[in-house]
């Protein structure tokens, strides 16, 4: 259910920004960003805690510190490309690429992880 639910968020994180992007005021588009980022939280809180309870004790440490290395990683670089191309499409249009970005990388996620839920869910079932 975690699975799921993380990827779920994925969707409601992009979606907030596709709704900030398409904004009339910029009072409407924080307040979508504010919900964008319940989505974003609630996504890196249980991917966080998904390796948290799959990685064995003696690497939990160097697993976690390779997610925020990569996460750290990411958000240097997505900040970079997102200023690049807004000096080409200006901020709106930037928010709305990096918003489907987002959405089709929560679908990809939620299609790549769909026999991951139900060898899980089997696995529930017979136990």
């Amino acid at each position: 259910r975690v699975i799921l639910v993380c990827g779920v968020a994925g969707l409601g994180f992009a979606g907030g920004y596709l709704a900030a992007a398409a904004s009339p005021v910029l009072i409407v588009a924080a307040i979508f960003i504010g919900l964008a980022h319940l989505g974003g939280g609630a996504q890196w809180t249980l991917s966080t805690y998904g390796l948290q309870v799959r990685c064995p004790d003696e690497m939990r440490g160097r697993v976690l510190t390779g997610d925020f290395a990569l996460i750290t990683l990411s958000l240097g670089l997505s900040s970079l490309l997102a200023g690049v191309v807004s000096e080409y499409i200006g901020a709106r249009g930037t928010i709305a690429v990096f918003a489907v970005i987002a959405i089709c990388s929560s679908i990809i996620y939620l299609l790549a992880t769909r026999s991951v839920r139900a060898n899980l869910k089997l696995n529930a079932a017979t136990s």
